[in-house]
């Protein structure tokens, strides 16, 4: 049966920048030999040798585009709008859209960027112009912000996750070694071993020293959320207010000086080791400390183990730990903050030595890592999270649109014929038996059904 969806799909799919059948005509009137395939009218257009002035024209085709935008909503305004998307056994007989040859009933549609079936280590994402650890890096957007290459401390770059182009940054003032940073108020907060604080404004490439100076040295127990910078070091654990600039001692019994946690639901969830071990939490507003698991497998309890690299996701903890016991293996975990489970994952292709990591997308970016001084690397590498839907709907066709492999018309709508909707893959969701990636699925070329999976 054919799936309904609310207009915000619509408006996403309507906010191309032209009307494809007034833009052929124009063409046409230019003297071009337009095809039916949109992609190829950008070049047609710049090939046009014209002395007139284009601005009208241009103008008239942006009203085309709202003229169509305002009949659609107009279409929609009683109800909901039937996207070319089937789920029966037979072949549909239009021959546009998307089809699973199934029995099931789909009630729901959402487009992702992407859905990993499987958990575990996914792609390289990046090559470091050079070799990274025990610097600091913070994600702003679509762009990555690293301070420390190499052995030089002092270097630093932004990484552009769209283009994938690095650009050399103004030096910082200070060494970056083992330093932690936050972002706040359009710029970046560092905190170095020195216990100064330094201010990165991103517009205008430049760094200031604040007047204040941490109470403790940066230790490994450090996060942020929108307000608060956190820093624990030798049991004391601080609040820094990033918006005032103050200090605020929160808890003087958080444990040993090699911590490493993330922020969640209000609390510091965070992994003691050496003279004491075991997972923590600590309460924000409270202070108050409490004692999760008090055994932990030796990788996480050894005395050889460096920084980890510590990153949360939901209600799970990620663990990327450097070595232990002299041995050369990776041994990573995730602790499952509802049940208090501490789980061991695949063995890491790096070094995670006081390596950066943080959310993208719905996975895990880990930048850099070492062991020691050897096996330095110059990757961001990806740790791809599975699946998990939390969302209220059931029956869902997810439609996952990274790369766009293929496309098809999607929307039933007489002005929208031959606009295509591009996509890479369909899996099928029901709140009882979760991603369903063994159903037969077609797409429509308006003509026939290819089949792509299964």
């Amino acid at each position: 049966m054919a799936n309904e969806i609310d207009t915000t799909l619509i408006d996403n799919l309507t906010s191309i920048k032209n009307s494809k059948a007034d833009i052929k005509q124009a063409l046409i009137d230019k003297g071009q030999n337009p095809t039916n395939v949109f992609a190829d009218y950008a070049q047609l257009i710049s090939d046009i040798t014209t002395g007139e002035d284009l601005e009208a024209e241009l103008s008239a085709q942006e009203q085309v585009i709202q003229e169509m935008k305002i009949a659609l909503e107009n279409k929609t305004a009683g109800g909901k709008v039937k996207l070319n998307i089937y789920a029966q056994t037979t072949e549909p007989t239009d021959k546009d859209g998307i089809w699973l040859q199934t029995d099931k009933q789909i009630d729901n549609y959402i487009a992702v960027d992407s859905i990993n079936i499987n958990e575990g280590w996914g792609d390289v994402i990046s090559y470091m112009p050079y070799s990274f650890c025990d610097g600091t890096a913070i994600l702003v957007g679509d762009y990555i912000y690293i301070f420390g290459f190499g052995s030089n401390w002092n270097k630093a770059y932004k990484y552009n996750i769209i283009t994938k182009e690095y650009s050399p940054l103004s030096d910082t003032p200070a060494s970056t070694r083992d330093a932690k940073c936050a972002f706040y108020n359009n710029g970046i907060y560092i905190f170095c071993r020195n216990k100064n604080i330094y201010y990165y404004d991103i517009e205008n490439n430049t760094y200031r020293t604040l007047d204040v100076v941490c109470p403790i040295t940066v230790s490994n127990l450090f996060c942020y959320d929108d307000n608060y910078a956190y820093m624990g070091y030798d049991s004391k654990l601080y609040k820094f207010d990033l918006n005032n600039q103050t200090f605020t001692l929160i808890s003087s019994t958080i444990g040993h000086s090699y911590m490493f946690g993330q922020i969640y639901n209000n609390h510091i969830y965070y992994i003691v080791k050496f003279r004491q071990t075991g997972i923590y939490k600590v309460n924000l507003s409270t202070g108050v400390t409490t004692q999760l698991l008090s055994t932990l497998p030796s990788p996480l309890s050894s005395s050889t183990l460096i920084m980890p690299s510590v990153c949360i996701y939901n209600d799970m903890l990620y663990i990327f730990s450097p070595y232990f016991d002299g041995s050369s293996s990776n041994k990573c975990y995730k602790y499952n903050i509802s049940t208090n489970t501490l789980t061991q994952l695949t063995d890491g292709p790096e070094y995670y030595n006081y390596a950066p990591s943080f959310v993208y997308n719905g996975n895990i970016w880990i930048i850099g890592g070492s062991r020691g001084s050897s096996n330095v690397s110059n990757k961001i590498r990806q740790y791809n999270i599975a699946f998990d839907y939390e969302g209220d709907e059931d029956n869902i066709c997810f439609v996952t649109q990274k790369s766009g492999t293929y496309s098809t018309t999607l929307i039933p709508v007489k002005d929208f014929e031959g606009l295509k909707y591009t996509f890479n893959n369909v899996y099928y969701y029901t709140t009882e038996d979760g991603l369903d990636d063994t159903i037969p699925t077609y797409y429509g070329d308006g003509t026939q059904w290819v089949k792509f999976k299964n």
